[in-house]
């Protein structure tokens, strides 16, 4: 039986909680991105390969890569600029 404290039930924060060192709070927005490869030979074929690079990206597997490079190309040009720009302000 999980019991709630009069503090928690009215959503105060405990005593203890105050005295408990918290994570930084990060100053601006991170954005992280997950990319998975293009299609490859196995997957058509609907193979598991693991870690094996064995398998060939397909015709369509290439056609992905290509779309995503395009579209990262112009999120990382930019951080790049806004990089450059730092080291300059430096």
């Amino acid at each position: 039986m999980v019991q709630i404290s009069a503090a928690s039930a009215r959503g105060e924060v405990p005593a203890i909680w105050e005295s408990i060192a918290l994570l930084p709070v990060a100053e601006a927005a991170k954005r992280v991105v997950l990319v998975q490869h293009g299609q490859s030979t196995w997957n058509a074929e609907g193979r598991i390969h693991g870690s094996s690079d064995l398998s060939l990206l397909t015709q369509r597997g290439e056609s992905q890569a290509e779309t995503s490079r395009s579209c990262f190309s112009m999120i990382l040009s930019r951080a790049r600029l806004l990089d450059q720009r730092e080291l300059q302000r430096s």
